[in-house]
């Protein structure tokens, strides 16, 4: 399905992510996603 122009959403989130470091390389342990707000269209959003 593709989608018209007109068609938009935005979308703002905030991310706290806790990291760890094991021998050379930073891995993350923990991602926790905030949506701060979002505008538009949720349906263009729907397969995010």
């Amino acid at each position: 399905m593709c989608r018209k122009a007109t068609h938009r959403g935005t979308m703002k989130s905030r991310y706290d992510v806790e990291l760890v470091r094991e021998a050379s390389v930073w891995l993350s342990r923990r991602v926790t996603v905030n949506n701060v707000w979002r505008s538009g269209d949720p349906r263009v959003l729907a397969g995010v």
